[in-house]
């Protein structure tokens, strides 16, 4: 069975916090509960924004927050 990295850690706290709980993510936050480099969170953000199932969104001062894209079917039935 393979090893869980860092990455897998960060997508799954990301997917499970975004996409199945409706939540927006900080970097800062998801760092420092999975254990990852902010830099290495921030990489394996921007591939899940490539895959559709989230967005980047920054606020007008300049706070970046990833959110469950509206344009998935987020239903686990």
């Amino acid at each position: 069975m393979a090893k869980t990295t860092l990455r897998d850690k960060v997508w799954k706290d990301v997917l499970a916090r975004t996409v199945k709980g409706g939540n927006a993510v900080r970097p800062s936050e998801v760092a420092e509960k999975t254990g990852a480099s902010e830099r290495m969170t921030r990489q394996c953000l921007l591939s899940i924004v490539d895959t559709g199932l989230i967005e980047r969104r920054a606020d007008p001062n300049g706070e970046v927050r990833y959110v469950p894209s509206p344009n998935v079917d987020y239903s686990f039935d």
